[in-house]
C-alpha cells in the first residue's frame, strides 16, 4: 500500500493532471451520500447480533459468573 501511495503522490502523469472539474457535470444518477448514516446503524445493529449470539453461544448454565 505504501508503494502504491508514494506512486500516487510522486508520480508526474498524476501531478499534471487537473483534478477540477470545470464545467461542474454531475453524472446522470448520482445520488448524494445519504445512506451513511443507515449503513451506520445497520453495521452496529450486526455487530450487537453478533455479539449477542456469542455470549449466548458461550454462556454455561452452571457458571453463575456468566
Amino acid at each position: 500500500m505504501f508503494t502504491v501511495t508514494e506512486f500516487a503522490n510522486t508520480s508526474a502523469d498524476l501531478t499534471g493532471m487537473e483534478m477540477r472539474d470545470t464545467r461542474g457535470h454531475i453524472p446522470a444518477g448520482a445520488a448524494p451520500v445519504m445512506a451513511t448514516p443507515g449503513a451506520f446503524v445497520a453495521g452496529v445493529a450486526v455487530a450487537s447480533a453478533v455479539v449477542a449470539a456469542y455470549e449466548a453461544g458461550n454462556a454455561d448454565d452452571d457458571d453463575p459468573g456468566c
